[in-house]
């Protein structure tokens, strides 16, 4: 059983914010994380930003983890219902994207104690420090580079699917396809200007032809690429 379980202790004197972790109940550490001070709910996204840390950067349970059978317990609520897109902080939404794509069927409780901290924590504790305005689950696509997936994409993938599954196998399928080499799509530039007038951003497609799937990535400015959109389309060889 993978469980994992997290809990602000507080701020330190350095004014980062500490996080305590468990992996079940033996293996256990500290954070230490140093959140700007112009950011909103502090607290809670240190916690996200130590989910993030030992979910995907150390992938503590794993590379090809996702939600199913997996437990968390955190000790903020906003964390719940970002991770079941029922918060209103949209602030905050940024920070919770893999939570809610990856892990988006994760089981997920709420505790604000850590009573369960021992003093073996005191023999991991690390530094972090939050440098993005988002914590993303990247994702390699041949040729374009690393991408982020949005939970729009993900529930276009599975609603178009012909047997749609729960998002964790969901995001392994997409991921699957996304292992092989994809091919970009030339679209004109009329296509491309309207997309942008409705849009605010150009969006290129990529196409894997054995599954027929199209993925369409997109950045705005400043921003990471994201695979924004997914749709089956068989495209005919010229």
């Amino acid at each position: 059983m993978n469980i994992l379980t997290t809990c602000v202790t507080g701020q330190k004197a350095d004014q980062s914010v500490e996080v305590v972790w468990a992996l079940g109940t033996a293996t256990q550490g500290r954070l230490h994380v140093s959140v700007p001070p112009n950011v909103q709910d502090r607290d809670t996204v240190a916690e996200l930003t130590a989910l993030h840390h030992l979910l995907v950067m150390l992938a503590v349970f794993g590379n090809d983890r996702a939600g199913n059978a997996l437990y968390l317990t955190v000790s903020s609520g906003a964390i719940r219902k970002l991770m079941q897109r029922r918060s209103t902080k949209t602030h905050l939404v940024p920070y919770s994207n893999f939570l809610a794509t990856r892990f988006a069927d994760a089981s997920i409780t709420v505790e604000p104690k850590a009573a369960w901290l021992k003093p073996r924590a005191d023999k991991r504790v690390e530094v972090l420090e939050l440098d993005s305005h988002s914590l993303e689950d990247e994702i390699v696509l041949r040729p374009f580079g690393r991408v982020a997936l949005t939970r729009h994409a993900l529930d276009q993938f599975g609603m178009r699917s012909n047997s749609p599954e729960a998002p964790s196998e969901t995001w392994r399928a997409i991921r699957l396809i996304l292992a092989n080499r994809l091919e970009e799509v030339s679209i004109g530039e009329e296509l491309v200007r309207g997309r942008i007038e409705r849009h605010g951003v150009e969006g290129r497609i990529f196409y894997h032809a054995d599954s027929r799937w199209n993925f369409v990535i997109a950045a705005a400015e400043g921003q990471r690429p994201r695979i924004v959109t997914a749709y089956n389309w068989l495209r005919k060889r010229r």
